[in-house]
């Protein structure tokens, strides 16, 4: 009876997890929509990033990315994309003139330089 008893049980456990992990284990319809989703978030970015040139303003630059974490200077900022935020750039400005000081920066800063999108978990203040 001892024995029947500890059969069943393990049949119970042994089916309770093999439902448990197919249920977690993506069809490949989803890996697909997933797959598809990502290589438009990175088309995007590379577009978003492409039109930003020498000359554009930190308003067009803040429009798509956010300030990153850590500490940033009005000269070079490092940011982030608002739709992923592992999804960085870095901008150099030169300063708008007809803002005051250096300290604050001016949403008219002209962008000097933009390099490529790369990849870094967000820095954290």
């Amino acid at each position: 009876m001892r024995r029947i008893l500890m059969g069943l049980i393990f049949a119970g456990v042994f089916f309770a997890s093999a439902f448990s992990c197919a249920a977690q284990q993506p069809s490949s319809t989803q890996q697909t929509s997933n797959q598809d989703q990502l290589e438009t978030l990175i088309k995007e970015a590379i577009s978003i990033v492409g039109n930003l040139k020498e000359g554009s303003i930190r308003a067009e630059v803040e429009r798509d990315f956010m300030l990153d974490g850590g500490l940033q200077s009005r000269g070079t900022s490092r940011y982030m994309l608002k739709k992923c935020r592992f999804i960085k750039i870095e901008v150099t400005f030169s300063k708008d003139e007809r803002s005051g000081t250096w300290i604050d920066g001016s949403p008219n800063d002209i962008v000097t330089s933009v390099t490529k999108p790369y990849l870094e978990y967000p820095f954290m203040d």
